[in-house]
């Protein structure tokens, strides 16, 4: 496993969020203008693009970060690329001087993001008919 930081969203990093939340989710749109502010993350195994997720830098505290868009391909989950994506992040987002980080999850990955030290910090809200909650951890 090999994580590297992009300085801009990749096509192989984009192809690999469409095929987890446009084809399989059935997401309607994944891309925005965030990504041209962000930080991105991509974890290869063996040479292979196998997930991929971003960050930046909130607009209401310069010490506080917002995660997003963690997506690994089918065939490589339940193997920790997802958590190793965020652990990466952490890292980084410690490295620029945040120390709070928050994001949006479906509520069916809750119990991913809590294993990772998040703990729910909003109410249930709906994104294109999927329920999500927002969360956040100090890092």
């Amino acid at each position: 496993m090999n994580i590297e930081v992009l300085s801009e969203l990749t096509p192989e990093a984009a192809k690999i969020r469409s095929d987890v939340f446009m084809d399989e989710q059935g997401f309607s749109y994944d891309l925005d203008e965030l990504d041209k502010e962000s930080a991105h993350l991509m974890v290869y195994e063996d040479g292979v693009p196998v997930g991929t997720c971003r960050f930046y830098r909130s607009p209401d505290a310069a010490d506080e970060f917002i995660l997003g868009r963690v997506a690994v391909l089918k065939p490589y989950r339940g193997q920790h690329y997802g958590a190793e994506l965020v652990k990466a992040a952490h890292d980084l987002v410690r490295i620029m001087g945040g120390n709070k980080v928050t994001l949006s999850a479906q509520v069916q990955a809750q119990p991913f993001y809590e294993k990772l030290g998040y703990e729910v910090s909003g109410d249930v809200h709906d994104d294109e008919g999927c329920p999500h909650v927002y969360m956040s951890r100090s890092l």
